[in-house]
């Protein structure tokens, strides 16, 4: 029983490690106050987020797409970048923020969708629908649009998804005439060792000299995402399993010897 006890502390104290390992957990925010854009990000985790790489892209307007470096963001840290914009067309718009970073030694990345607007003017004629599904971390992401105005629509279909996962196409154009539907499918992989990640699908356009926008945003928890915790649970499940079969047999044989 001596051997059995020192497993059963040995089990356990691997387990507390896991629980408390450290988590790095990113929040991004946007706000627009006149041409300028600030892009807030924290560190709501107990770990720190190292070697971030951050890149602002922009959809309907134009401002400084340059990598920002950033060694490390402390847990509860905040991180505020001002960008000005050039906006041509009055209305709404896009942008998005991905976020590259390492935690222990792993590689992770996001992606901070924001939907913006001059003077709060939101609002478009392009209804959006978004539906998931995914196997073995391979996503489809289904998107249904309505035209609801009286006009044809050109409209610019985006899937924004974190900079390390990989997909055929990330936009597409398309035609919508009033009252009709049109479907857009968009296919990417994932990656091992994310509980959960975002995506955004966003839409733009421009009609009559100004510019329309909507996003969706999507949180996907991997459905065969499963954590190290787990595997070390089955692992010390089965070790004692062995340990104790083990000393079955050695009580069996102990039992046979005494006899002979």
């Amino acid at each position: 029983m001596k051997l059995m006890l020192i497993n059963f502390i040995i089990f356990f104290a691997i387990s507390l490690a896991i629980l408390n390992a450290g988590t790095v957990t990113l929040t991004g925010t946007c706000l627009l106050k006149g041409n300028n854009l600030t892009f807030s990000l924290i560190n709501n985790g107990n770990e720190s987020a190292l070697n971030l790489i951050i890149q602002p892209n922009y959809v309907g307007v134009q401002g400084n797409s340059s990598y920002l470096l950033l060694r490390y963001l402390n847990p509860n840290q905040p991180y505020n970048i001002t960008l000005p914009l050039k906006i041509y067309n009055k209305g709404s718009f896009l942008a998005y923020f991905n976020v590259t970073y390492e935690a222990g030694t792993n590689v992770y990345s996001a992606v901070f969708p924001c939907l913006l607007a001059e003077n709060n003017s939101f609002g478009s004629f392009v209804y959006t629908l978004v539906n998931e599904s995914e196997k073995n971390n391979n996503y489809l992401i289904t998107v249904n649009l309505t035209n609801q105005g009286p006009k044809p629509i050109n409209v610019s279909v985006y899937l924004l998804i974190p900079k390390t996962f990989s997909a055929k196409y990330v936009s597409t154009n398309i035609t919508l005439y009033p009252n009709k539907n049109r479907e857009v499918n968009f296919s990417f992989s994932g990656e091992n060792g994310y509980n959960s990640f975002a995506l955004g699908i966003g839409t733009y356009y421009v009609l009559d000299n100004k510019s329309y926008a909507t996003l969706n945003i999507l949180s996907i928890a991997p459905k065969n995402t499963k954590s190290d915790y787990t595997y070390i649970i089955a692992g010390g499940i089965f070790f004692i399993i062995a340990v104790l079969f083990g000393l079955y047999i050695r009580k069996i044989i102990s039992k046979k010897i005494n006899k002979s």
